[in-house]
């Protein structure tokens, strides 16, 4: 298979670090290429997948792979997994407007003047079990270390006076598990999600999730979600205006401060099947609207996510 995508984006230079505001576009082009064989003649059927990607716009490049291999045992009821991923970024600064709009030090109005780049190696294990017919449980454990430069380049301190600073090195451990049963009587499938994770920059999180998808006829489905996530602080994180010239590490991220969220979500799915027989290039659609609320108690304050989407097979 291949995947092309292409993302363009329309913002205040303000945005990306500019003194001066000037209006710009951004173009993303991203291609994946992936391959993957079933070797279903097998007593224990398995299967290998695997895929480039490259991501490219002004001032960002992405280049990686994965390989997965998938195993299953007792005739499908056991699925085992294992991925690994490889990403090789390169991350260049830009400033829009006139030169003057760059803190000192930082950048200009091309990429000639600051250019880093990181590493990332991810590898992930999975286990699916089917437990009873109606009930299924997953199992997840990820490990991910990044290398290299893992800063802002846009983000400054101290009142411009520094660049945003952190460690050039990042470990991070995850567990994921999902606990999904079908209510055959009902046509509901109600879902219990939980993910926790740990770093080297000693910030750790909880998230868990509840959800429920129910049939609300052929062509409809109606999914309700409640999440909660909670962190703690990057040890190097404290105030903008508690930070001095000493520190090794210096940043004005809220992501990397303590936090927590919660979050109520509604999706509505309609399936285009209803109109087989009368625009029959419909019949295979997706309509996609969901609306989510986020109370957050970090910088970036409450949030709306929404989304309208129809997808179509061709």
């Amino acid at each position: 298979g291949v995947d092309y995508l292409i993302d363009v984006i329309t913002s205040a230079s303000v945005a990306a670090g500019a003194l001066e505001d000037n209006p710009f576009t951004e173009v993303r082009h991203d291609v994946t290429i992936k391959a993957g064989h079933d070797f279903n003649e097998r007593k224990q059927p398995f299967e290998l997948d695997g895929g480039v990607r490259l991501s490219r716009e002004p001032d960002y490049t992405s280049v990686g792979g994965f390989f997965q291999p998938t195993l299953w045992l007792a005739d499908r009821a056991t699925k085992l997994l294992a991925r690994f991923t490889y990403l090789h970024d390169e991350v260049r600064q830009i400033f829009r407007g006139q030169p003057i709009g760059a803190p000192d030090g930082m950048g200009g109005i091309d990429d000639s003047k600051f250019k880093e780049h990181f590493n990332a190696y991810d590898f992930a294990l999975g286990w699916e079990q089917i437990l009873l017919p109606t009930l299924i449980l997953e199992l997840g454990y990820g490990f991910l270390l990044q290398r290299g430069y893992l800063a802002n380049p846009y983000r400054s301190v101290m009142g411009g006076q520094r660049p945003e600073e952190v460690p050039d090195v990042r470990r991070r451990q995850l567990l994921y598990s999902r606990l999904a049963w079908y209510v055959a009587r009902s046509s509901t499938s109600l879902q219990l999600i939980y993910r926790s994770y740990v770093d080297s920059w000693h910030l750790g999180a909880v998230n868990p999730e509840f959800r429920i998808y129910q049939e609300m006829g052929v062509f409809t489905q109606l999914r309700l979600r409640y999440r909660y996530y909670t962190q703690t602080a990057a040890f190097f994180w404290k105030p903008e205006e508690d930070y001095s010239f000493e520190d090794p590490y210096v940043t004005d991220d809220p992501k990397l401060s303590a936090f927590h969220v919660n979050e109520l979500g509604a999706q509505f799915l309609v399936f285009g099947g209803f109109l087989s027989g009368k625009i029959h290039w419909l019949a295979g659609a997706t309509f996609d609207l969901s609306f989510n609320y986020r109370w957050n108690t970090n910088d970036f304050g409450n949030q709306v996510v929404a989304q309208a989407a129809v997808r179509v097979p061709f």
